[in-house]
């Protein structure tokens, strides 16, 4: 009877915890958005918008949330529906894959909340979910470590508002690395039982880091969780090798299941401008104060510890009972956990032997390093945990209250000073003031662990400590705004949309605006914020001055210097420029190339009017054979360069494709743009080479008059059908081998997975009616 009110108050406790990850965003429950709108409010075209809105809020997101993630979620990752997946996002990079690109993130399950809700309640819901789940799936692994109640639901909501994960919320990284518990609760389910429910469990949880957004910490927690299954064939009592079977078969249905995603990213990996063998330099060492700096509200914060790069705060009782953990009865478990901290330090800041190691390792070696920190959090707070329980075996009833009502006098005055220190905005707490926490903390430890507090006194000291910590800490790092306050309606865009549509490229000069905001209007852009591929990095480079090829921007003094033809290749139609800065004065100085046609507040808008459109043609006499890739770059880029009356090819284009008819004139009549497919109806006056300037990549396919025509390259980095002359219907596809043949592999592996899940319960039914049967009668 003790054990299932033990189960009970543990399931009771369960739905605490989901409450409190409502608290942490409470203003969700009354229409608000976890949004920091003020990155995009506070550029011209918006201005005076954010006056309204985002007056005194104080934040340090990165803008990543606005640039990225926020448009891919409420625009793209609505798209999902059966049937309709988008592969491929044109709207900047001069298109680039979508789905391959891992931070898409199309088929991580909670992003489909997106294809059944609208874009910004979907958005907030799944802050409150992320939250619920980490906390959740934390207590229930830490509970089956062996620990109390109390001690798993103080680390499943330790590690829910740790600092790693407050400061990545909403990111993919914190989407991938909030399974770290489940993978290790299904190492421990398939150690003590190998059946298919465990098999499944450890499926699912290896498989879903890998479909949530971000590889880099995919491959760290994984690794972690392997090394994890790897310490724990030891000791076992039964024999190993169904263990040893359990986690093979786990580990081959987690690559089927994740193949939709990891097949067609290994293509894209290949194509990309960035390597794996780059060198991340490790953070420095005295950075190991961010456990203790409690400040996520500034940029660097006042302990000059980056947000959210260097985050780890997992509050001071965590870090007061470390030492305790070692009074936990399975040693083998605080080993392991302390093994993990100091790897995850070590590769964190640097410390040999195990970083030194580390750059001899492949994949492992072209990783950023400071992501372990949610291994290092991840660790500490297991232990906490462990630590928690071992004490609270220890308490016992005290002679006197004595001790009680001191250290309930501690802890009164520590979480009113935090909370006092919240509600006045004091959020930059220098990390030596906030040892005094570490200090209340330890002494609640000390009197538990000596036998001077009852457990009921102790644990509920203890989750007030840390409630009130964390609470304060990570309540309102994102701004909560009205829906109506992200990307909402301005002149400059409105002008933008209505004359350059889905048919011309736009584009913001020296950060007129933000990279990628384009997306939240339906506009497309030449440059971006992504990972593009090397070929278009190598092109749009001589517009950005940025060195890293990761964020291509307009430059104003490249953008007036860069070849003409180049420029027009770029299907840029409009230019925004700002007077608060010198891109307007250096447009308006070149009018024969840029003409102002709008103007609203500092915003001004530039045209192009020789901008090449989404599809044009060149006659066959006019193509080139450059058959090298420098040679075709430097053709593309060189001052004569045309467009309009050349094109450069890898090879001889001989063959022209479609039904033979006659035209006056070649011309594009009209085009249709969708996710994975763009329609084109083009008139050519002789046999030439349709390019559509949009990026060549792996997988495009082509139509002309219905039948099937080969895509070759143009213009060094986009593409192009052979047609003849006449009218014709042109049809490009985006349709990736590999993107089919993951989304095969993951769907078989899915319901295999079903079948033994569905038929486990029907066997098990047959045999105890087989053996009935064959029971001998008295």
């Amino acid at each position: 009877m003790h054990k299932r009110d033990g189960i009970a108050d543990f399931r009771l406790g369960l739905l605490l915890l989901c409450g409190a990850a409502i608290l942490m965003y409470l203003p969700v429950l009354a229409g608000y958005v976890p949004f920091p709108a003020d990155i995009v409010l506070f550029f011209p075209p918006w201005e005076g918008i954010a006056k309204a809105c985002c007056a005194g809020v104080q934040h340090a997101e990165l803008g990543d949330l606005v640039t990225q993630v926020y448009p891919w979620r409420t625009v793209l990752n609505s798209a999902l529906s059966a049937g309709r997946v988008p592969l491929w996002n044109y709207h900047y990079l001069m298109g680039a894959p979508y789905q391959a690109m891992t931070q898409s993130a199309i088929f991580f399950p909670l992003n489909w909340l997106y294809s059944i809700l609208k874009g910004p309640l979907a958005w907030s819901l799944l802050f409150i979910i992320r939250t619920a789940l980490i906390g959740t799936s934390m207590a229930i692994y830490v509970r089956r470590l062996g620990a109390s109640n109390a001690a798993a639901l103080i680390s499943g909501f330790t590690f829910s508002c740790s600092g790693w994960m407050m400061a990545f919320e909403g990111w993919p990284d914190a989407d991938t690395a909030m399974w770290l518990p489940l993978m290790f609760l299904s190492v421990d389910c398939m150690r003590e039982k190998q059946s298919a429910a465990s098999i499944s469990l450890g499926a699912v949880a290896f498989a879903l880091p890998a479909l949530a957004g971000n590889p880099e910490v995919a491959f760290q927690v994984i690794l972690l969780a392997v090394f994890y299954a790897a310490c724990r064939v030891f000791p076992l009592a039964s024999p190993r090798l169904p263990y040893l079977a359990s986690l093979s078969a786990a580990g081959a249905l987690a690559l089927g299941l994740a193949a939709v995603q990891v097949l067609p990213t290994l293509e894209w990996v290949r194509l990309i401008a960035r390597s794996l063998s780059a060198f991340w330099p490790p953070i420095p060492a005295k950075q190991i104060i961010a456990f203790l700096s409690r400040d996520i509200f500034h940029q660097p914060n006042i302990d000059g510890v980056s947000v959210p790069e260097q985050v780890a705060y997992v509050g001071a009782f965590a870090l007061a009972a470390l030492p305790f953990a070692w009074l936990w009865p399975k040693r083998r478990d605080v080993l392991y956990f302390a093994g993990i901290l100091f790897f995850s330090l070590s590769m964190v800041y640097g410390w040999d032997p195990i970083f030194s190691i580390s750059r001899f390792v492949p994949v492992l070696r072209g990783l950023p390093n400071w992501r372990f920190l949610v291994g290092a959090d991840f660790a500490l707070v297991v232990l906490m945990g462990l630590a928690i329980s071992a004490i609270e075996s220890r308490c016992v009833e005290p002679k006197s209250g004595a001790a009680l009502q001191i250290v309930a006098l501690q802890v009164g005055v520590a979480v009113c000073a935090l909370i006092v220190a919240r509600i006045t905005g004091h959020t930059a707490i220098p990390f030596y003031l906030n040892a005094g926490l570490v200090v209340v903390a330890l002494t609640v430890l000390w009197l538990a662990k000596a036998g001077m507090l009852q457990p009921r006194s102790f644990t509920g000291l203890a989750l007030a400590l840390v409630a009130a910590d964390l609470f304060s800490f990570g309540y309102g790092h994102i701004p909560f705004v009205r829906p109506d306050s992200i990307y909402p309606a301005n002149a400059t865009f409105d002008f933008l949309k209505q004359h350059a549509g889905t048919s011309w490229r736009v584009g913001p000069v020296d950060t007129t605006y933000g990279n990628n905001f384009e997306l939240a209007y339906g506009l497309s852009e030449a440059a971006g914020y992504d990972t593009p591929t090397a070929r278009i990095a190598r092109f749009l480079g001589i517009f950005s001055n940025n060195p890293d090829p990761l964020v291509i921007s307009w430059n104003s003094e490249r953008l007036i210097a860069a070849p003409k033809g180049a420029l027009d290749l770029t299907g840029t139609r409009f230019f925004v420029a700002t007077t608060w800065n010198k891109s307007a004065s250096r447009l308006d100085a070149v009018p024969n190339r840029f003409r102002k046609v709008f103007a609203s507040g500092t915003s001004e808008i530039f045209e192009n009017q020789d901008a090449m459109p989404a599809g044009f043609f060149v006659p066959s006499n006019a193509i080139h054979v450059v058959n090298s890739d420098e040679g075709e770059l430097r053709g593309v880029l060189a001052p004569d360069f045309d467009p309009r009356r050349s094109a450069i090819t890898p090879e001889a284009v001989n063959n022209h494709f479609g039904v033979r008819g006659s035209a006056s004139s070649s011309a594009l009549v009209s085009m249709r743009q969708d996710l994975n497919e763009t329609r084109f109806e083009v008139t050519a006056a002789s046999d030439g080479l349709f390019i559509f300037d949009e990026t060549y990549y792996p997988g495009w396919k082509a139509e002309v008059d219905g039948s099937a025509a080969p895509v070759v390259r143009a213009d060094y980095a986009f593409m192009g059908v052979p047609i003849t002359q006449g009218r014709h219907d042109v049809v490009f596809r985006f349709a990736p081998r590999l993107a089919r043949a993951g989304g095969l592999l993951s769907g078989s592996s899915a319901l295999l997975i079903m079948i033994i899940l569905l038929a486990r319960p029907l066997f098990r039914s047959k045999t105890k009616q087989s053996c009935s049967d064959n029971r001998p009668s008295a």
